[in-house]
């Protein structure tokens, strides 16, 4: 049986035919209600990222204008002595300079306590941001909160858990598909095929040039120096 969140995004909202909110954005929302109602999760994310201090009050709000440009998926705040920005993806990529944006606000922030949280469904690369904020700065996986998750007694927690089961948040490794295996056989008959191509190019663009012409995405040079017009 479908998770009820799955059920749910059947009858998501549109516009005129384009989709309001997309499955990245649904699945924010349920994330950000688990760890503002479910306490023991609550818990243990925060000492999953080591911000796990004394707190009262928690805090926990989505696509909240920190200032005009910046708009973080999830900002947390713990009292007045901490502040969290999560970005949360799927499998759309990061924004150009989208977490050193976000880095370097928290940085000239005076909250004590400050973490910036990139949450993604494989991992990925997330250069510059640790000379920012350091140990304060984590790549984290949605696959880490379905670990999270377990054992969890709160019921939406549950849904939640199967939801991202569902869409293969669970795993720790990326898996293959047969047609991914495929593609990887076929790889030195496709470069070989290519090599062969920029072998004819060569031939029909040496009466036009002199100048040596370089196929940087094939690590491929062609030099028509030696040839005269």
């Amino acid at each position: 049986m479908s998770s009820l969140f799955e059920r749910i995004y059947r009858y998501k909202q549109s516009d005129k035919g384009h989709l309001r909110h997309s499955r990245e954005n649904f699945l924010t929302e349920i994330f950000a209600h688990c760890l503002e109602f479910d306490v023991d999760f609550q818990k243990k994310f925060l000492k999953r990222i080591s911000c796990d201090k004394e707190y009262n009050k928690f805090e926990c709000k989505t696509q909240v204008y920190v200032n005009k440009f910046l708009i973080p998926d999830v900002r947390i705040k713990l009292d007045d002595h901490s502040i969290i920005f999560i970005e949360c993806k799927v499998d759309s990529p990061q924004g150009k300079d989208q977490l050193n944006k976000y880095a370097l606000f928290l940085k000239d922030n005076k909250v004590n306590n400050k973490q910036l949280i990139f949450l993604t469904k494989w991992p990925e690369k997330t250069a510059n941001n640790e000379d920012f904020l350091g140990e304060n700065f984590k790549h984290i996986r949605w696959y880490d909160i379905f670990i999270l998750l377990k054992d969890s007694s709160n019921e939406i927690s549950k849904e939640f858990s199967k939801y991202l089961k569902e869409h293969k948040m669970n795993k720790s490794i990326i898996p293959f598909t047969t047609s991914d295996l495929t593609a990887i056989a076929k790889v030195k008959e496709t470069m070989e095929k290519m090599d062969g191509f920029l072998v004819q190019l060569e031939h029909i663009l040496k009466d036009y040039t002199k100048e040596k012409i370089h196929f940087p995405q094939f690590n491929y040079v062609v030099d028509f120096s030696s040839y005269a017009l």
